[in-house]
């Protein structure tokens, strides 16, 4: 609820000391989110945030989400009695989760997708399916990241235009033609398509003959 009434002024304290946790928060908040990428994976259209926010008189949540494609998910959670508390324990626990991928990378691999995956006892384990790909070159060449990350994007694009869907347009009937007009329609269309096909097995036949003659 805000405050509006004008014989109320906040303490200048009161304020200052609100603007140096809104500081404080967002320091913490920046690298943590680097750690969030690395451990979640960093996908197009995924984003993370940090939120915190009070959910009793002394009782404070950091949360870590993510969003993508209009879904979120709650992936973490800290609980404390200030929101700095709360916010620097969920920042230590990324960082430590961080340190147990990094004993398994070095200088010059590359990873792609989500390290790792809390179970039920909400301790954080590496997927030790996803193992780091060391491409050739220099170690810190990231041509070799953008070339994965292109065949990526067009991955399952079709180059050309596949026969086996391809279905011939449908014409449109007329409003204001009744069965008996249409069955007519379809007759007289059948008989100048056959009378097409014989006329041109006749010329077929006659160019056949010219071709013996010579």
């Amino acid at each position: 609820m805000v405050d509006t009434n004008p014989s109320n002024p906040p303490q200048t304290s009161s304020v200052q000391s609100d603007v140096d946790l809104a500081r404080n928060l967002n320091e913490l908040k920046a690298p943590a989110l680097g750690h969030a990428r690395i451990l979640y994976g960093s996908e197009a259209r995924k984003y993370f945030d940090i939120l915190d926010a009070p959910i009793g008189p002394d009782w404070h949540i950091a949360a870590l989400v993510c969003s993508f494609e209009g879904e979120t998910k709650t992936l973490r959670t800290c609980y404390a009695e200030s929101p700095l508390e709360a916010m620097n324990k969920l920042v230590q626990g990324l960082k430590t989760d961080t340190g147990k991928l990094y004993c398994k990378i070095q200088v010059g691999d590359q990873i792609s997708g989500q390290q790792g995956y809390t179970g039920l006892n909400g301790v954080f384990q590496l997927d030790t399916s996803k193992q780091p790909r060391r491409p050739s070159g220099d170690l810190d060449d990231t041509e070799s990241i953008k070339e994965v990350g292109r065949k990526r994007a067009f991955a399952g694009v079709p180059t050309r235009p596949r026969g086996d869907h391809w279905a011939p347009p449908v014409k449109r009937q007329r409003p204001d033609m009744d069965d008996w007009d249409r069955e007519m329609e379809v007759e007289l269309r059948s008989s100048v398509s056959h009378r097409d096909g014989r006329r041109d097995r006749l010329e077929y036949g006659r160019a056949g003959e010219d071709d013996e003659d010579l």
